[in-house]
C-alpha cells in the first residue's frame, strides 16, 4: 500500500511512498567538514546570531517570516548537504538549551497530526515501540471499532479466524503481496561534539527561536524522513518522549487508522494486530462491528525547496513564503 503525506505551515512537505522501512542515517560517510564548509557553517552562525538580534524589530509579519523561512532553510541545507546530519540531529537532542523546545515540538507536531505518516511509522517501528503501541490503541474500544473495520479489508475471514485463535486454534494468516518484513536497523555512531562548530550553530539555533521550525520541517517533510525518524527515535529511546505522552498524542493525531494501515504492511505487525483483536473481540463487541473504517487520512503538501550549501557563500533565498493549508480527506 502506498500512503501520500499532510500538509503542513511554514515551508513543509510533499509526499514520498513507502512500502518498507527506510534505511537509517547513513553512518558510513565522512562527517569531517571541508574547509568550504566549514567557512560557510560559520557564515551561518554569524547570520542566524545577527538575525535573531535584529528579529524583535522586524514589524512586518510577512517580512519575518520571509527571512525565519530563509535561515531555517540554510540549516535543513547543511543537514542535507554536509554529511553532518548524525552530529546534528544527536545535538538537537543533547544539547541541553535546546532538548526542552525540540522535545515539546515534537509531541506537539505529533498531536496536531501535522507529522508525516511515514516518519511516524519508521520512528515507532525502529524503536521497537510499535507493538506496544498497537497492543495499547487495541485495549481502547474507542479505537477498536475503526481498527477492526479495517482489519476486515485486510485479513480475510477475519472473524472466523479471531472464534477459532479463541477457541484455542493455531491461526496463520495468509501474506500478502505488499507485507513486507521489518528492516534491520544500525544505530549511528553518536558524533555530537559539544565544544565543536556543530555546536555553536546549535546554540546559536536555540537562542534565535527558530528551533521548532527546523525540528517541524524534519518530521513533517518527508524528504527529511531518514532525519526525522532518527530524531524521534532518540527522543523516544532517552525517555524524553515517555510513553504515555506519545500515546496519547498518537490517540489525537487523527492518524491512528492510517497508522494501522500502515503496520498492516508488516507481517508481524499484522499478526499483533490480529492477536489484540482476538484479545479484545468480546470486550469489544468484535461481532456486531461492520462497515468501513472512517478514520483514513490522506496527507497533501508540498515541498521544501532547499538552498545550495556550497563554497559559493551564503545568500539568503529571498522568495516569499506561503501559507500552508492543511487538508484532510476522509474516506466514508
Amino acid at each position: 500500500m502506498k500512503v501520500s503525506t499532510l500538509s503542513a505551515s511554514l515551508m513543509l512537505a510533499m509526499m514520498a511512498n513507502v512500502n518498507a522501512l527506510p534505511a537509517s542515517i547513513s553512518d558510513t560517510k565522512s562527517t569531517a567538514l571541508t574547509p568550504a564548509q566549514e567557512e560557510q557553517i560559520n557564515a551561518l552562525i554569524v547570520q542566524l546570531d545577527s538575525h535573531t538580534a535584529k528579529r524583535a524589530l522586524i514589524i512586518d509579519s510577512a517580512e519575518l517570516q520571509k527571512r525565519d523561512y530563509a535561515i531555517v532553510t540554510q540549516i535543513l541545507a547543511a543537514i542535507d548537504s554536509t554529511n553532518l546530519a548524525p552530529m546534528i540531529i544527536q545535538g538537537l537532542v543533547d544539547n541541553k538549551n535546546l532538548q526542552p523546545i525540540v522535545t515539546q515540538a515534537a509531541i506537539l507536531i505529533i498531536k496536531s497530526g501535522l507529522i508525516s505518516l511515514d516518519t511516524l511509522f519508521t520512528a515507532l517501528t525502529q524503536s521497537g515501540l510499535a507493538t506496544t503501541v498497537i497492543q495499547d490503541i487495541l485495549d481502547d474500544c474507542t479505537f477498536y471499532q475503526d481498527i477492526f473495520k479495517l482489519a476486515l479489508q485486510e485479513i480475510s475471514g477475519l472473524v472466523d479466524k479471531i472464534k477459532a485463535k479463541l477457541s484455542g486454534q493455531n491461526v496463520n494468516l495468509k501474506r500478502s503481496e505488499n507485507e513486507t518484513d521489518l528492516a534491520l536497523y544500525v544505530e549511528p555512531v553518536k558524533r555530537y561534539d559539544p565544544n565543536g562548530v556543530v555546536n555553536q550553530l546549535l546554540e546559536s539555533l536555540a537562542q534565535s527561536g527558530l528551533a521548532s521550525s527546523v525540528v517541524r520541517a524534519l518530521i513533517v517533510d518527508p524528504q527529511f524522513l531518514q532525519y526525522g525518524a532518527s530524531l524521534l527515535k532518540q527522543l523516544f529511546d532517552q525517555n524524553l518522549i515517555n510513553f504515555s505522552g506519545l500515546l496519547s498524542a498518537i490517540k489525537n493525531s487523527g492518524l491512528v487508522t492510517s497508522l494501522f494501515k500502515e503496520f498492516f504492511n508488516v507481517s508481524t505487525l499484522k499478526t499483533v494486530i490480529f492477536n489484540s483483536l482476538a484479545a479484545a473481540f468480546n470486550q469489544c463487541g468484535g461481532l456486531t462491528i461492520s462497515g468501513s473504517p472512517t478514520g483514513l487520512v490522506t496527507q497533501t503538501s508540498t515541498t521544501t525547496v532547499l538552498p545550495s550549501f556550497t563554497a559559493t557563500g551564503t545568500t539568503i533565498p529571498t522568495g516569499t513564503c506561503k501559507r500552508r493549508r492543511k487538508r484532510r480527506s476522509y474516506n466514508y
